[in-house]
């Protein structure tokens, strides 16, 4: 659908901030050094008790295209959710505050292979460097658009490793006239707003530049800490994932069924996932219940893996 909205920016990047003192400013530099000009960063502060808050009104301040919501705290969802309704951009992208872009030129790479590709609804990047994990970026990947059932069996296959919030530039148009939200309340959000997104579009574009530097090794982070509610909450996504896409075409659905799939192959392989489930019968019935998934999915290994996890328990 043609855009009839005016937009001041061609970027709106999203800056959730909760209790990163220490990591704030060089998330925040990373954007004001970019080449790129035509952006505004959108500063989020859920309710940060440090001094988040007044480090982000210096920002705003200093720069114009940096605004500041204030709010109180509502979690990782709540706070993209606020940074989407102040947007103003053609383009939505989102960045942890622990972490940064990865170059002065990522914003001027992803405008020119939006533009070439005659401004798309959604562009995936998959080309995130960790800083655990240098062998983390890529030469494969190329500048081409799929259609949505390639694109997923590329997901499937781990061609695209990771599926997270910052890996997706949408046009907030589209944004906003499907109402998509991040739920609240759950962590791995991402992974649920991932599939509700992907089940609206015919095709996604691909930007193969390297863009993000994700600090996986921080203390604190999400990332590094399986608790009781990661393996709920993963396993209410991937059963959540296969209840939505009842209506996609069977091609399509059998993907989707086999992506909610991947997540739950994750905790069965996962010892720490396993033995926090050993704790507790409400969460080991949900395990076993969800592992039916696994024998619905179009790859072998989940099956393979469906029969070991049966026969373990016996």
């Amino acid at each position: 659908m043609a855009e009839n909205r005016k937009c001041k920016n061609f970027f709106s990047i999203i800056i959730p901030v909760y209790i990163v003192e220490k990591y704030l400013s060089k998330c925040v530099e990373s954007v004001l050094s970019q080449s790129f000009y035509d952006w505004e960063a959108i500063l989020v502060d859920d309710g940060s008790p440090d001094n988040c808050p007044a480090l982000c009104d210096d920002y705003a301040k200093k720069d114009k295209r940096i605004k500041v919501v204030h709010k109180p705290n509502g979690g990782l969802s709540d706070a993209r959710d606020a940074g989407i309704a102040a947007a103003n951009g053609k383009y939505v992208l989102f960045l942890d505050s622990d972490d940064y872009l990865y170059s002065d030129t990522v914003l001027a790479e992803i405008s020119n292979s939006l533009k070439n590709a005659n401004f798309p609804e959604i562009c995936y990047l998959p080309n995130e460097y960790w800083s655990s994990n240098p062998s983390s970026v890529s030469g494969k990947y190329k500048d081409e658009t799929l259609p949505l059932e390639k694109f997923l069996k590329r997901v499937i296959k781990n061609y695209y490793l990771h599926t997270a919030g910052q890996q997706f530039v949408l046009r907030l148009d589209y944004l906003k006239e499907n109402g998509f939200r991040f739920e609240k309340g759950i962590l791995h959000e991402d992974e649920l707003w991932f599939a509700q997104i992907l089940m609206q579009v015919k095709k996604v574009h691909i930007c193969p530049c390297v863009f993000y530097f994700y600090v996986d090794n921080r203390d604190g982070s999400i990332i590094n800490s399986v608790k009781e509610k990661n393996v709920k909450d993963k396993l209410y996504i991937a059963n959540k994932i296969v209840f939505i896409s009842k209506s996609l075409p069977r091609k399509l659905q059998k993907l989707f069924i086999t992506r909610a799939a991947q997540i739950v192959s994750g905790l069965v392989q996962s010892k720490k996932a396993l033995e926090i489930t050993s704790n507790s019968e409400e969460l080991k019935k949900e395990l076993i219940s969800s592992e039916s998934l696994l024998l619905k999915s179009t790859k072998m290994k989940h099956k393979i893996l469906y029969l070991y996890a049966k026969l373990k328990r016996i």
